[in-house]
């Protein structure tokens, strides 16, 4: 049973802390079992007194109200948790990156670097397939377009739209990385209405932020995202 198996588990974490404080990380979060998150959820009030850490990492603009880690979440906000919440890196933070990845051996232009920097947004993951990139194809004389990992991870999260907010996405892509909602709503001669309510379905699962503006003004989060769905 579910239960027993459970305690079983608690259990065996209280004897392995017994012996050594133990640090359990679990990653990408958003991605887990329903199983995996009941355990979460029943471990978290339950290792108080254990000389127990668990880390959980997850996306937060993957968890959007449907998702099933949405619940486990809300429950997990009533027992003695700790939110840490990771901004994007700034741009030193981002050169230090680039300067440990590339070690000593391997270098690149200036300029090179400067567009890993600005085009990363923040992104460690983007900074380093980009850098990357960067380093494999610093021999051709044309850009290459964004790396293959980003423009996949990309297009699996477009490919998941349903296909009218997947139409409009492509419209506000070639409009630029900033657009206002009036002018997506007259370029694609559709009520302003629909228009912001499917730009904020887009917003909330983490393609589009919307900002303060005179008019209702929304940006692609990432320019390579605008970039590969462009």
């Amino acid at each position: 049973e579910k239960a027993e198996l459970f305690t079983g588990i608690l259990r065996y974490f209280a004897a392995l802390s017994d012996k050594r404080a133990t640090v359990v990380a679990l990653e990408d979060l958003h991605w887990a079992d329903s199983a995996t998150l009941e355990l979460l959820v029943h471990l978290a009030p339950r290792i108080a007194g254990l000389r127990l850490l668990v880390i959980a990492t997850y996306r937060d603009v993957e968890v959007t109200p449907s998702h099933r880690l949405f619940a486990p979440l809300a429950r997990l906000e009533r027992t003695p948790v700790c939110r840490v919440t990771l901004e994007p890196l700034n741009g030193r933070d981002i050169r230090a990156l680039i300067e440990d990845a590339l070690g000593r051996e391997v270098s690149l232009p200036d300029e090179s670097i400067r567009d890993v920097v600005t085009g990363c947004d923040g992104n460690p993951f983007f900074a380093e397939e980009m850098l990357k990139h960067a380093v494999e194809t610093r021999s051709r004389r044309r850009s290459a377009p964004a790396p293959l990992s980003i423009r996949a991870l990309t297009l699996e999260r477009v490919a998941a739209l349903d296909p009218a907010d997947r139409a409009l996405l492509d419209n506000a892509a070639a409009l630029g990385r900033w657009f206002v909602a009036d002018t997506l709503a007259v370029a694609t001669q559709r009520p302003l209405t629909h228009v912001l309510a499917t730009l904020r379905r887009l917003r909330d699962v983490g393609l589009l932020s919307e900002e303060a503006h005179p008019h209702t003004q929304f940006r692609f989060r990432h320019a390579l995202v605008r970039q590969v769905v462009y």
